[in-house]
């Protein structure tokens, strides 16, 4: 009942020209029984959305509560039936866990057109990210997928976090959008655009952080920009 009122509203705000619209499920890690039924919801959500006009996606993380994680785990208990969801992405919490688990998006989303909302702020701590810790972060990821699938965001929402702290740790990832990343080898090398100072030269392989276009499940590709974060109960 609650996914068809989440409908109305979703099929709504994608008429009025919203770009991204985001569903968060913080519980899935606790009770991955319901793996199913959510898949379900997110479909009855958005199987009336226009996906060329609007990106349809999921965040799932280990909760957030007063900035700890209410679990633990792996996110092995997703697939493979989150790939039955209607969704164009799906935004996962990596920073403060580890990025093993982009193995599993290896193994079940490379091979389809969804994009990965890859976290690489992590909101459970004071400690500001500096750009080579997140641009290694973007590295790792794009060993997985094309960076027009990928798109930059915090692990979830800043609430907890002291105002100043969320702010420089979101300006770090601002800054990302006028630095090229490099990852043609082992080093976390940075080229300020338009400056060439600081250049490790790879002409085979540069990519711009967050940059490109967003690829449907269709294949079809979306314009596509940054994220740099957004608030999640």
């Amino acid at each position: 009942a609650l996914a068809r009122v989440l409908a109305k509203d979703a099929k709504a705000l994608s008429e009025a020209g919203v770009r991204i619209i985001q569903i968060d499920e913080p519980f899935l890690a606790g009770y991955p029984d319901q793996v199913p039924l959510a898949v379900k919801a997110f479909n009855t959500i958005f199987d009336t959305i226009d996906h060329e006009k609007t990106v349809c996606a999921v965040h799932v993380c280990y909760g957030n509560r007063n900035a700890r994680p209410l679990w633990e785990g792996h996110y092995d208990f997703l697939f493979p039936r989150i790939m039955d969801a209607n969704i164009d992405q799906l935004v996962l919490e990596f920073a403060r866990k580890g990025y093993d688990d982009l193995e599993l998006i290896k193994k079940y989303v490379a091979k389809n057109g969804i994009s990965l909302g890859l976290g690489v702020i992590n909101v459970k701590n004071n400690d500001v990210e500096t750009p080579e810790e997140i641009a290694a972060r973007i590295r790792r990821a794009l060993r997985v997928l094309p960076p027009e699938r990928i798109m930059v965001n915090p692990d979830c929402g800043l609430r907890n976090l002291p105002s100043d702290i969320a702010l420089a740790k979101l300006a770090v990832v601002a800054v990302l959008q006028t630095l090229e990343v490099d990852m043609t080898d082992d080093r976390c090398d940075l080229l300020e655009a338009g400056t060439g100072q600081g250049a490790h030269r790879l002409p085979s392989r540069r990519h711009s952080a967050g940059a490109g276009r967003r690829r449907g499940r269709d294949g079809r590709s979306r314009a596509g920009d940054m994220r740099h974060g957004c608030a999640r109960p």
